[in-house]
């Protein structure tokens, strides 16, 4: 019984270590977090810009305000042409008691900005709820009080979108 002991307990503890191993595994996969899940916790909201098709590598896509005449003024850097599309992240962010509305502009490749803008502390936000947009289309509003449901800019909002300029 001696040389039979042997095996049969290497034999259990070799199955208890795998079947822990397969465990393991799936407790792994059952507990990752996905990228919305990590935004969302962190309260950044995204959105997948389509840019026009005719886009020249001299072109640039930007930030910029929408203002309820309907002009269109530059809101800070722009990343060269990004291919068909960008991705669009915005966060608030609390620095010394400054509200900063904090973003980034992510092309394909190494095409990436990342800026602020301040906040005034009685300023609303409303995002726009579809996730892929096109160049020119609000992705968000801010303002004074209550903003309005339209997709447009209305008196006291200003608009942000993505914005492309082009250079000949």
């Amino acid at each position: 019984m001696p040389r039979l002991g042997l095996p049969l307990i290497t034999t259990l503890l070799c199955l208890c270590v795998l079947g822990c191993q397969d465990r393991d595994k799936a407790a792994e996969s059952s507990s990752a977090l996905e990228a919305a899940e990590v935004a969302r916790a962190l309260g950044m909201n995204w959105w997948t810009v389509q840019l026009p098709a005719d886009l020249k590598s001299n072109d640039y896509v930007g930030l910029a305000y929408k203002l309820p005449d309907g002009s269109v003024e530059r809101g800070g850097n722009s990343v060269w042409k990004a291919g068909a599309t960008v991705k669009v992240v915005v966060w608030s962010w609390n620095a010394d008691a400054n509200k900063l509305l904090r973003y980034a502009i992510l092309g394909e490749g190494q095409g990436k900005y990342i800026g602020y803008m301040p906040l005034k502390a009685g300023d609303s936000i409303t995002f726009s709820n579809s996730k892929v947009l096109k160049s020119e289309d609000l992705f968000m509003k801010i303002g004074d009080q209550g903003l309005s449901e339209s997709p447009e800019v209305g008196p006291d909002e200003i608009g942000l979108m993505l914005h492309v300029e082009r250079h000949n």
